[in-house]
């Protein structure tokens, strides 16, 4: 369990609109790729402050690609999944 990044996790899901707002969420081995609901609920710009977050592209059909450090992905992509499956 990573929970170093609990804090960072929590606020990206609401920075996404909430979890309700997810759709899903997986990654490749650069980034995070959630697909939302609503992309207008999405604070693209707050995101790219987070810490460990690189960059970060939308989609205008819902999908945001989050660049983050490499070595940190697959912890936070397990945080992100944890804090998502407790919502639902």
């Amino acid at each position: 369990m990573a929970k170093g990044y609990l804090k960072m996790v929590l606020e990206l899901v609401s920075l996404l609109g909430g979890a309700e707002n997810i759709n899903f969420v997986t990654h490749c081995a650069t980034r995070l790729r959630v697909d939302v609901k609503d992309s207008k609920l999405v604070h693209k710009d707050k995101i790219a402050n987070l810490e460990s977050v690189a960059n970060v592209s939308q989609t205008e059909d819902g999908k945001c690609n989050i660049v983050t450090d490499q070595d940190k992905l697959e912890e936070v992509f397990s945080e992100l999944k944890q804090t998502l499956d407790h919502k639902k």
